[in-house]
Order: C-alpha cells, then sequence, then structure tokens
C-alpha cells in the first residue's frame, strides 16, 4: 500500500514539475521582445562561383509605395532555375552589373509566385534578393 502511495505521489510531484516549467516557458515566451535599434551586417560567400554578397538586415519593416512612376517594372514569376540563371538574367535585362550592383536607376523589379521551393541554391537566391533590396 506504502509503495502505491509513493508511486502515485512521484507521478504527481512529476506531473506538477511538468505543468510548472511549461508555464514558466510559456510566460517567458509570450512575454519576451526584442528591440533592436541597429541593422545587423551579413556576410556571405559561395564557393560555387567564388562570389560574395555583403548585405544588411533591416530591423524596421517598410511599406513599399505602388508604382504609380514612369520607371520601368521587370516582374518575374519563378526563379526556381536556380541563383546562376537568375543573376545572369538580371545582368542580360540591365537590373545588375557583372559585380551584382544595381544598374537598373529607379527601376522596380517585382519577384512574384513562387520564388523559390527546389533546387540546391535556395539559400543563395534568398540572401542574392535581399541583398538587391
Amino acid at each position: 500500500m506504502f509503495n502505491i502511495l509513493k508511486t502515485n505521489l512521484k507521478h504527481f510531484f512529476i506531473a506538477c514539475t511538468v505543468l510548472f516549467m511549461m508555464f514558466a516557458s510559456f510566460g517567458t515566451y509570450h512575454g519576451a521582445e526584442a528591440h533592436l535599434d541597429n541593422d545587423i551586417l551579413v556576410k556571405a560567400h559561395f564557393i560555387l562561383e567564388d562570389q560574395g554578397i555583403d548585405f544588411k538586415i533591416r530591423t524596421s519593416i517598410e511599406i513599399p509605395p505602388s508604382y504609380d512612376d514612369s520607371h520601368p517594372i521587370l516582374a518575374i514569376p519563378y526563379i526556381e532555375i536556380g541563383y546562376k540563371a537568375f543573376r545572369d538574367f538580371l545582368i542580360a535585362n540591365g537590373v545588375i552589373d557583372e559585380s551584382l550592383r544595381w544598374t537598373f536607376g529607379k527601376g522596380h523589379l517585382v519577384l512574384q509566385g513562387d520564388l523559390i521551393d527546389r533546387g540546391n541554391s535556395v539559400t543563395q537566391v534568398l540572401r542574392f534578393i535581399y541583398k538587391m533590396m
């Protein structure tokens, strides 16, 4: 009888401890906030092309204005072709130069649809897009 009571109390305390840890974790996570005032500088190097990209991660989100101007627009529906083909396409159409610098002036590059959901250079394409923002 004592062993059954001892086992039940042990399970009760384990359950209480687990519940307490869950509530404490939820409370800590739920109330957590991050305040970043400065942009974050990121450097990426791509071994296959022996090129690097430096870009900043902005800590604030800005909603872009609508494109009611006379500047050119280049819209691309899918980038599943991979980084190299995407990069070469942008160079061929005067959006960037060979050094990956923006040359499209005040033109708008619009990326729509399934940007990337397969392929070997998903991260590379995402970082490249972020650099151009």
